[in-house]
């Protein structure tokens, strides 16, 4: 008998009593546009005092001060809030309440500053304050009153703005029709100014011949320095009237190979000109002897 007594006692210290929490001191006070008090109450946990429904005005301010403690000594919750019940739609909103190392928390709202998820909450409205620490088994709420906002808050609430971009109903509601708006056709060169862009290409070639065709001296193109200029000439045309139609060679890559026709033709043209005047000397010493 005496041994289960005492193992009742050291059962009954080595289990640690569970922490709980109370509030005192807590009002609850609606003051107007003035200054005056239009409704209070003063309540603690064991004794709450709501109060009875208020319809809350623009300039109107909500009052809110408590303690909290724990197991008698003030403890600072770790979770202190104001809960906005709408009854019939059942929304919430939560209002966080600031509390100090010493249990001291204090809440003042001002309607004219209330946010718009607030006050969008259908009339009439429930109050609680929801209290919670790490060390208590559940939270403390306690409810604080009822409340109505007037028509005066409620009509300046601005228009419900649209969903974000990322919500399934934007993403997968019916969306624009897509039109394709097609390339317009290039614009072909008219006939006037191809024939003046040939006759500008051939031009050099008319020239070219018609020098020759005046010289009153034969010009034999029989030797290979004539036959290499002729051709570099050629191949230059070529090049030039193949880079201007073809759709993939590109300028850079191609100036090189121009580069190298255009020396090709200068180094020939050079020889193919002292060939002639050596051929000029001769006949002119031959024309000498002959007199």
């Amino acid at each position: 008998m005496r041994l289960s007594v005492v193992l009742s006692l050291v059962a009954a210290y080595a289990t640690p009593a569970l922490a709980q929490l109370a509030i005192s001191s807590g009002s609850l006070s609606v003051l107007n546009s003035v200054g005056i008090t239009s409704a209070s109450s003063e309540f603690t946990s064991s004794a709450p005092s709501p109060i009875e429904s208020t319809t809350l005005s623009d300039g109107d301010v909500l009052k809110l001060a408590f303690a909290v403690t724990e197991a008698g000594v003030p403890v600072q919750p770790h979770q202190a809030m104001l809960l906005w019940t709408c009854p019939t739609t059942n929304q919430q909103v939560l209002s966080t309440v600031k509390v100090r190392k010493g249990g001291k928390g204090r809440y003042e709202l001002d309607l004219s500053r209330a946010p718009s998820t607030l006050l969008s909450l259908p009339s009439p409205l429930s109050l609680s304050l929801l209290i919670g620490t790490f060390a208590s088994p559940s939270a403390l709420s306690l409810p604080l009153g009822s409340f109505s906002f007037s028509p005066s808050l409620t009509s300046s609430l601005p228009a419900e703005p649209s969903p974000p971009a990322g919500w399934e109903t934007e993403r997968f509601s019916l969306m624009p029709e897509i039109t394709w708006t097609e390339r317009e056709k290039e614009k072909t060169v008219g006939s006037f100014k191809a024939i003046l862009g040939t006759v500008v290409v051939l031009a050099p070639w008319t020239i070219f011949l018609g020098v020759i065709a005046s010289l009153s001296l034969p010009v034999s193109i029989s030797s290979p320095s004539s036959l290499a200029f002729l051709a570099s000439l050629f191949s230059f045309e070529a090049l030039l009237a193949t880079y201007w139609r073809s759709d993939t060679m590109k300028l850079i890559p191609t100036l090189p190979v121009f580069a190298l026709i255009a020396l090709a033709t200068a180094l020939s043209g050079r020889r193919a000109l002292g060939v002639l005047k050596v051929r000029r000397e001769m006949q002119a010493s031959k024309a000498k002897k002959s007199q």
